[in-house]
């Protein structure tokens, strides 16, 4: 009995040290993903997120980078149906995403980047605004230079968002914010025009 007690120790022992090492291979794998989509392999991104979200379904990051690559394949899409497609599935990744961690704000970022982005038909135009509304809200929580980009982010998007909407008094005060946010910056400088 002591030895199977000592062997279970040992085990969450083990499974605890291995811990930050496997948030770390999933953080690695992610930005191997971003690297993907940035040199333009979008497929090639959305293969790893798949396998990533496959043997991690609880990763939040993982399933909001998987819905935003998805949502970028559909733009190039070779027809309509596919690019619908694609639309919907990123839609529900990202969905999954923000259940799966309503405080990430990646999740909400790239959902309402989604959102703000697709025709209008979609009708997603005021979920996309809200959605930047909350990733920004949760930015600011941070003063770290991570959260000053994301907040930043989602300003800028949001503003877009605003000047889609029609609501002209909102995204001067979104590009306002981002002054506010990141003065001396090419963003603030950019916002300021």
């Amino acid at each position: 009995m002591r030895d199977r007690s000592i062997l279970v120790i040992v085990l969450v022992l083990f499974l605890i040290a291995s811990l930050p090492a496997f948030a770390g291979e999933l953080d690695d794998k992610i930005k191997e993903a971003e690297k993907l989509a940035d040199s333009g392999d979008l497929p090639g991104a959305v293969a790893l997120l798949e396998k990533l979200t496959a043997a991690n379904p609880d990763d939040s990051d993982a399933m909001a980078y998987l819905g935003l690559y998805t949502g970028m394949s559909a733009g190039r899409a070779q027809n309509y149906d596919e690019a619908g497609r694609l639309m919907m599935l990123s839609f529900e990744r990202l969905d999954n995403a923000v259940s799966l961690d309503d405080t990430n704000p990646e999740a909400y970022l790239f959902r309402g980047i989604i959102g703000i982005n697709v025709p209008g038909f979609f009708g997603r135009l005021d979920a996309g605004i809200s959605d930047l509304e909350h990733a920004a809200e949760i930015y600011s929580a941070s003063s770290s230079p991570e959260a000053v980009k994301g907040q930043v982010a989602a300003l800028t998007n949001l503003a877009e968002g605003y000047a889609k909407n029609e609501d002209p008094a909102s995204q001067k005060r979104a590009l306002g914010q981002i002054v506010a946010v990141a003065p001396g910056t090419e963003a603030a400088a950019a916002a300021q025009k």
